[in-house]
């Protein structure tokens, strides 16, 4: 229960703030920050490091193994 309440929280804050303009990377950001948990918040550091070298989004969440295929 607590791994579908960080994904659902990340995801939250991930489509709150990319609605609101901000641009990904920095979403990315937010959500890592928000995570409250050690490996998310690293897996998201990570993901968000492979999207800046042009990976997708999904296929970066993904090579983490914590997140489900989007």
């Amino acid at each position: 229960i607590q791994t579908h309440a960080i994904v659902a929280r990340f995801a939250r804050t991930l489509a709150m703030t990319t609605r609101a303009g901000v641009p990904l990377l920095q979403s990315l950001q937010l959500a890592a920050a928000v995570a409250n948990h050690p490996r998310y918040h690293a897996a998201i550091v990570m993901a968000r490091e492979a999207v800046v070298r042009g990976e997708t989004l999904s296929h970066a969440l993904q090579n983490t193994a914590l997140f489900s295929p989007l």
